[in-house]
């Protein structure tokens, strides 16, 4: 009975770190490690949740052919999201999910030996499948939660957010093009997504107040000529928002930009940049928000960093 219960924590303990990885931690904290916790939990449990419904299903059927059944139907899709971008778009598709932030990353297939461990625990754990159906029902729904979470990213499965998860997400850019490939052209057309933290499709931007409601003085008539300050040090702060201006690149040498080799103005989230100007070599790209806001009686032009995982390109 103890084993039992075990079993149960652990898969309610895997389905909350999921739901919790994909819904906040990737979006705070993007990288490598975060990236794979999902990919190696989704391979080991996918197969075990895929068992356990189709064993709801069937009861003439050993859940041992059932759960192969599930290994290679989860390896098989796990293959097709991952060797193509176009694949990949064509799986989102077909399941209904109008995400365009899923990206095919060929170097997760190393991780399909993970099956090894989907089936120790399935060795461990063939007690569960022979539950009532009302036992399993209750076992499952936390793992279903996870898996139809991780289908649809940054909680974007409609269920009010996940529980309101992403109530403490950042903004965050998405690049999706390039990334850590070679440019052999001239021009190249750069794509990248802005996820903003109430998981709106574009930055917030609002009317400058008029100049006479800044402060107890009037403002001077003519007004001073707006500064442009450049590239702000700090990230975006909403609590003093300003008028959306345009998007903005920034290419480097330096993975900490400390020197920038080009900036480009982009008025969409995917637009042709001509790269001639750049020299050989691996270049560092990120994304900024430009606003235009007002401080006192001064208008001011800045760039401002959004969150997002750095990308590079040869050139």
């Amino acid at each position: 009975m103890l084993k039992y219960y075990s079993q149960n924590i652990l898969f309610y303990f895997f389905s909350l770190l999921w739901i919790a990885n994909d819904s906040i931690f990737k979006v705070l904290f993007p990288g490598w490690i975060t990236g794979k916790i999902s990919d190696v939990i989704g391979l080991t449990f996918t197969p075990l949740i895929l068992t356990g419904i189709f064993s709801l299903l069937t009861k003439k059927i050993n859940p041992t052919i059932l759960f192969w059944f599930s290994v290679l139907l989860t390896n098989l899709i796990f293959i097709w999201i991952n060797l193509a971008q176009e694949s990949n778009n064509q799986f989102y598709s077909l399941i209904g999910s109008n995400e365009s932030l899923n990206l095919a990353d060929k170097s997760d297939l190393f991780l399909l030996p993970i099956v090894i461990l989907s089936l120790y625990i399935f060795n461990r754990s063939r007690i569960f499948f022979q539950n009532s159906t009302l036992k399993k029902f209750c076992i499952l729904v936390l793992p279903c939660l996870a898996l139809l979470n991780t289908s649809f990213p940054h909680g974007r499965s409609n269920l009010q957010d996940i529980f309101v998860l992403l109530g403490s997400a950042h903004n965050k850019i998405i690049q999706l093009e390039p990334k850590e490939t070679e440019i052999t052209t001239n021009e190249f057309v750069f794509k990248f997504r802005f996820i903003g933290k109430n998981n709106e499709s574009s930055p917030v931007s609002v009317e400058i107040p008029n100049e006479n409601e800044i402060g107890i003085e009037p403002c001077p008539n003519p007004s001073n000529p707006t500064k442009e300050n450049g590239n702000g040090i700090s990230t975006y702060d909403e609590s003093n928002k300003g008028k959306f201006q345009n998007y903005s690149i920034d290419f480097s040498k330096d993975k900490n930009f400390e020197t920038i080799e080009k900036t480009s103005d982009c008025t969409d989230s995917e637009c042709t940049i001509d790269l001639q100007s750049l020299s050989p070599g691996l270049y560092f790209w990120n994304v900024r928000t430009r606003y235009l806001y007002r401080s006192g009686c001064q208008l001011y032009l800045e760039n401002f960093l959004v969150y997002q995982e750095i990308h590079s390109f040869r050139k």
